[in-house]
């Protein structure tokens, strides 16, 4: 069986709020191991305005190391950063410090999750400004943007500018409370979440490395061949810069393609 893909995680060493030492992301390797997960990619934090050039080249450099250490484990690690969408973003995307996944035309992005997304008044150009620049944004945690419950239209404008849009699995297990719980199983019931990740911080639970629980989960109410394209596929696709396969949700709840015929034809 092929080895699930953890496309989030802050289990290099010593750099931002993830792993803080090398013997942690040692035992986060061997959870990544026994969970069956064979590949991570690294993404530690990039914080324009606060994070440096000194502090990218850090960045850069540890997950050289963690590559190396990786191997030992037959785990393969492939690097990102994980950039924080603020006042000074479109700064930082135009001098370079950025790094894309495996080097490919996605780029992880975050907006601030201790705010409600409606409070961001940039939430839009932000993303426009990494598409203008030949990019596609993968935004994180999308489930937890929403303090209120889900605001469709949000949702849907990010599905149709071509946003790919990830979920945490401690939000689908319930570890964020149940209203995020609750906006991630709508988000995957409709179709809109097109990869499940860890977000790795510690080398403890919940905040470790272990996909399984949520794979089985999506796996016994959505069937295998979702299960499979959100935690290998679309995971594998983008680490090539392959285009992603949008899922088709679950029978029986609206989904978006479905959505957006309703709204065409009411214009």
């Amino acid at each position: 069986m092929k080895p699930l893909i953890d496309m989030h995680s802050h289990i290099a060493w010593g750099i931002d709020d993830g792993m803080p030492s090398m013997d942690d992301a040692v035992k986060s390797l061997i959870q990544a191991k026994n969970d069956g997960i064979g590949i991570i990619l690294s993404t530690p934090h990039c914080v324009p305005g606060q994070t440096d050039e000194e502090g990218i080249n850090a960045m850069y450099a540890r997950q050289k190391e963690l590559w190396i250490l990786a191997k030992q484990y037959g785990i393969k690690v492939y690097p990102g950063a994980e950039v924080f969408m603020n006042d000074f973003f479109t700064e930082s995307l135009d001098n370079g410090w950025y790094r894309t996944i495996n080097g490919t035309k996605y780029l992880l992005v975050e907006y601030d999750v201790t705010n409600d997304i409606h409070t961001f008044s940039d939430r839009d150009e932000w993303l426009y400004e990494v598409r203008i620049r030949d990019m596609i944004p993968v935004l994180a945690h999308a489930e937890r943007y929403f303090h209120k419950g889900v605001d469709w239209d949000i949702v849907n404008q990010w599905r149709n500018d071509g946003t790919v849009i990830q979920m945490n699995r401690t939000s689908l297990m319930g570890y964020h409370g149940d209203l995020i719980k609750k906006n991630a199983v709508e988000l995957l019931h409709a179709g809109m979440i097109d990869m499940v990740v860890t977000d790795t911080h510690r080398s403890f639970k919940p905040r470790w490395e272990m996909l399984s629980d949520a794979y089985q989960w999506i796996e016994t109410d959505m069937g295998e061949e979702t299960a499979d394209l959100l935690f290998r596929g679309n995971p594998a696709a983008v680490l090539k810069g392959e285009a992603v396969t949008h899922p088709s949700g679950k029978a029986g709840k609206e989904t978006w393609l479905e959505r957006t015929k309703k709204l065409i034809s009411l214009r």
